[in-house]
């Protein structure tokens, strides 16, 4: 059974909603992902920032995409509705090797926000040092579960005492994904620390999962893990409720050792007899 605590933001009444919100965005035991990943917001600007740590990398050297994602969402929609991720990609223009902090901010450009759809014009994310260094665009598109009531303010992620270390465990490790009996990536059962303001499995923890099980895939067909994720998208098909999680793939074409790799993969909710709850693409580059 999910864990008791986990709060559903859209089933709480008005005059404990900000409480409750503080309690799973700021909280030392909250939500974990942007605080783990150590992201933070400008409240002037709504800028994100985020420092490139070691564990953000992948074995060539270039910035993995998932946590360039959830660098582009921390603290964007809170203010007016309860969100959930229907689409979100990401588009690596520069592995930034050599970068080491990153900043993100929305796209100036035509978006539309429907009754319970909102299309956006999608987000650019740049070097720290160098604004006009540009290391990915994003895409997204979301759901309102509910609206909020007024009274909203930033409350930004617990800090998490992490300091950058070559020895610092994977991603993907940290969010408690495990091999199962089928020799496959897991998550846990749904927890306060893996759950999003909606209740339901955060996209921070799919996407981390999803990207870990994308690249083993891409680098068995390659043969080398000396790989960069280009382009990177996740449906969320379903919301994840329960757990254990469990996430596989396979990876696209037959052509052995190619320079580029696909891999599709997804992740299921086992407490929920398997349901769906989403499917990612990942599209590799050999670096050479």
């Amino acid at each position: 059974m999910p864990d008791k605590e986990v709060i559903a933001l859209q089933s709480v009444g008005e005059g404990e909603f900000w409480d409750r919100f503080a309690e799973i965005m700021g909280s030392p035991d909250g939500l974990m992902t942007y605080r783990y990943l150590g992201c933070r917001q400008d409240p002037e600007s709504l800028e994100g920032h985020m420092d490139v740590r070691h564990d953000m990398r992948n074995p060539a050297g270039g910035i993995m995409a998932a946590p360039l994602s959830i660098a582009m969402a921390e603290g964007r929609g809170d203010d007016v509705a309860v969100p959930a991720p229907v689409m979100t990609s990401v588009h690596v223009v520069d592995e930034g090797r050599d970068v080491g902090s990153v900043v993100s901010y929305p796209y100036d450009g035509p978006s539309r926000s429907g009754r319970t759809l909102a299309f956006g014009a999608g987000g650019v994310v740049v070097d720290g040092a160098d604004r006009d260094r540009v290391i990915a665009f994003t895409d997204s598109l979301g759901v309102s579960l509910a609206t909020t009531p007024p009274g909203y303010e930033y409350v930004p992620p617990a800090p998490s005492g992490v300091v950058d270390s070559p020895g610092l465990p994977p991603l993907h490790v940290v969010f408690g994904a495990r091999r199962n009996e089928r020799d496959r990536w897991e998550l846990p059962e749904l927890t306060r620390q893996s759950a999003s303001t909606s209740g339901t499995l955060h996209h921070g923890a799919t996407q981390i999962v999803l990207e870990r099980v994308a690249f083993e895939l891409a680098a068995t067909r390659t043969g080398t893990e000396s790989l960069q994720i280009r382009d990177w998208t996740v449906m969320y098909t379903a919301p994840g409720t329960v757990g254990p999680f469990e996430a596989a793939g396979a990876v696209m074409g037959n052509a052995p050792r190619p320079a580029r790799c696909a891999a599709r993969v997804h992740l299921i909710d086992k407490g929920r007899d398997d349901r769906l709850i989403a499917l990612g693409t990942a599209v590799f580059e050999v670096i050479t």
